[in-house]
């Protein structure tokens, strides 16, 4: 297929040639949630998606050629668009590469890339073959994550032979001044069945967002990770501005996806977001927040954090930001030198919660989430505004009622979005999984659930037919 056929627009079309990775403006208005610990600053996310599910193994040369055919294009059509996105007269309104992770078709992405997964249709094409042209490929989406701007595609289409890249090791960090190898440019592999290489070192390896004033093109801002730093710069000839092309590194293992989310920070290089990933004082702590919950105060000064050394606030938000929800967080406070009272050290554990968070780019599963009878339920800090009503919050632990249907059994029952449920069949319940587990373990077909928090004061009592979740 010829790249030039493929990007010649029609005398019909009115159409503006979108640069790669560029996705058309949307008014979509979304909101999802993130992990938080209930300090001054609530943040979130994590690469859930990778989960070091593939083993690191030093096979230089042959990790290189594998990479270099891992990397896709990946593009974007409405789904009112009528048109054949193999005719060579046919725009998408957005274009990028992903990076094969898996043999059976899963391809990391960035999410900013895909717009909104109700509104679109996406396809591949695949590195060339046998038949020395790309191959195209419908596929649909299994998971995205707006935070950390992470997104999986899967085709269904033959996919034999196929070799994803090998996965860095989750502890494994670049280096400044590291050489990496960079595969990418979408219009090259549909032209040419095969991505640009370029070579680079790895610069700034805590590169952040401009600061608002400056963000004029930035496709994002306060809703993702990288707004506290953690962007890599990597130094290359040319400047990239394509996403979803892959960072290798000198053993042939992906330790990056390159994005061009942030056009502002590209003037002579490449940006790449990563794939692992002095003393901080708290200067507020939310009642009945997992940080309150674990004993942090007013003034307490942060000097380690998941057995590193705290170095400033945008560390120690980008490391909470990059945990799971329901996951545990060790840190090590110093109390009393600020306030000339006694120093002493403590080690906390603290489990994480979640934070409720604007965003023009939503959250997306193809699994639906479980519901009891219309009831959906998540963990009690992840509704908006909540340090409004932290004080309503049971301190022995509790979920939070996040989404009633209305006119659905629950919500005739009397249950209310922004409810707090503190047991269920008698037993405590502290976190979406241990809800699942009590209400799936409870005997009989009723469960009763126990809402803590109403006005009068009193626990409340709702029975739920367990036969409709």
């Amino acid at each position: 297929m010829s790249l030039k056929k493929l990007w010649k627009k029609p005398a019909k079309q009115n159409r503006q040639l979108p640069r790669p990775d560029c996705p058309a403006s949307s008014a979509l208005e979304t909101s999802h949630s993130q992990p938080h610990l209930g300090l001054a600053v609530f943040v979130s996310g994590c690469l859930i998606i990778l989960a070091s599910t593939i083993p690191a193994q030093a096979q230089s040369n042959a990790d290189q050629a594998r990479a270099a055919k891992a990397v896709v294009a990946v593009a974007r059509f409405a789904n009112d668009f009528t048109g054949d996105p193999l005719d060579p007269h046919s725009i998408p309104d957005a274009l990028g590469c992903g990076v094969i992770i898996a043999a059976n078709g899963r391809i990391l992405t960035n999410r900013h890339l895909l717009g909104d997964p109700a509104d679109n249709r996406y396809f591949v094409w695949l590195p060339a073959g046998e038949t020395g042209a790309a191959q195209c490929h419908a596929a649909h989406l299994l998971a995205a994550d707006p935070w950390t701007d992470l997104a999986v595609l899967n085709f269904t289409d033959i996919h034999r032979g196929l070799s994803g890249v090998v996965l860095a090791a989750g502890d494994r960090t670049l280096q400044t001044n590291e050489s990496v190898t960079l595969y990418h440019d979408p219009r090259v592999i549909i032209d040419s069945g095969s991505a640009t290489r370029d070579e680079g070192t790895a610069g700034d390896l805590n590169q952040a967002f401009p600061n608002s004033a400056d963000r004029r093109f930035s496709l994002l801002a306060d809703d993702c990770l990288y707004q506290f730093g953690g962007l890599i710069r990597i130094d290359t000839a040319e400047t990239g501005y394509a996403s979803g092309g892959a960072v290798i590194d000198a053993e042939g293992r992906l330790v990056g996806l390159t994005t061009g989310l942030v056009p502002e920070l590209m003037t002579a290089n490449h940006i790449a977001i990563p794939l692992n990933n002095t003393s901080v004082q708290v200067t507020d702590v939310v009642p009945n927040s997992p940080a309150d919950l674990a004993g942090i105060g007013f003034a307490d000064v942060i000097t380690m954090i998941d057995r590193r050394v705290a170095e400033d606030a945008n560390q120690v938000l980008s490391i909470i930001g990059g945990r799971r929800a329901g996951t545990t967080l060790d840190l090590e406070i110093t109390r009393g030198a600020l306030n000339q009272l006694p120093v002493e050290t403590l080690n906390l554990q603290i489990e994480l919660s979640k934070r409720w968070i604007e965003s023009r780019r939503g959250r997306f599963s193809s699994r639906p989430r479980p519901d009891l009878q219309g009831l959906q339920i998540d963990f009690y800090t992840a509704i908006p505004n909540f340090g409004a009503v932290a004080g309503a919050v049971d301190p022995d632990g509790c979920v939070v009622a996040s989404a009633v249907v209305i006119d659905s059994p629950a919500w005739q029952a009397g249950l209310r979005p922004r409810q707090f449920i503190s047991h269920v069949a008698g037993l405590r319940v502290n976190s979406p999984r241990r809800f699942w587990s009590a209400v799936n373990n409870a005997a009989g077909p009723v469960v009763p659930l126990v809402i803590t928090g109403d006005p009068s004061g009193e626990p409340v009592t709702i029975s739920l037919d367990k036969g409709g979740q």
